[in-house]
């Protein structure tokens, strides 16, 4: 086996063993390349990895989930001295 092959495959094995000692859970994400490139510039402008920014973005999005099962629920965004509603029905 060459070097690289076994520095790989000791990589995976180490994310591995990190993974489950902290319960974690791997899932693979294919993203439409325009997205990406989105989602790298916000990572890149935040100082941050786009897998940090992307957990950041899904708990978000549960908070929102779970606003919305709220019967009369309505998310207000504030930007400058604008104000959006987001409302749940």
């Amino acid at each position: 086996m060459a070097v690289a092959e076994k520095d790989l495959k000791a990589t995976r094995e180490t994310t591995r063993d990190a993974n489950q000692k902290i319960g974690g859970k791997r899932y693979n994400l294919v993203l439409p390349s325009h997205l990406y490139e989105e989602v790298q510039i916000v990572a890149k402008e935040q100082n941050t990895s786009i897998p940090d920014l992307l957990k950041r973005f899904i708990k978000i999005g549960l908070l929102v989930a779970k606003l919305s099962q709220s019967p009369d629920t309505t998310l207000i965004i504030r930007e400058g001295g604008r104000e959006r509603e987001l409302m749940f029905v």
